[in-house]
């Protein structure tokens, strides 16, 4: 099986390796993700409303799809960066390109003056 996998991961791209947040450096506590946009799309609308596209009814998957595009969009775009890579980039676009590690018990960053600003 770990052959597939790594195919999957290395060649195609189609698939990640992602560690929970809290096992252990070096552990095999490993889950997989789908890491190609198109398959999360087709796994996330057309293979979940497959039965109403199969008896010819198009405008409801549509309308869902409408729906919940901007959501699935955002998800897609903060897993594929992490969401280290999405502060940074939120931070970046507001003109604060520095970065500093986020504490888990009190979620602090420090803006490019040095000063501290509180996560909401």
């Amino acid at each position: 099986m770990g052959g597939y996998l790594d195919n999957l991961i290395q060649e195609y791209g189609l698939l990640a390796r992602r560690q929970p947040l809290f096992a252990r450096p070096g552990s095999k506590n490993l889950r997989y993700a789908i890491d190609d946009n198109f398959f999360l799309f087709w796994f996330r609308f057309v293979a979940r409303y497959s039965y109403m596209l199969e008896i010819g009814t198009h405008g409801k998957p549509r309308e869902l799809v409408r729906r919940d595009y901007n959501t699935f969009s955002g998800l897609t775009a903060r897993t594929r960066m992490g969401w280290r890579g999405c502060c940074r980039a939120l931070r970046v676009a507001a003109g604060r390109a520095s970065i500093s590690v986020v504490q888990r018990s009190s979620p602090v960053c420090s803006n490019a003056s040095g000063g501290q600003t509180r996560d909401a």
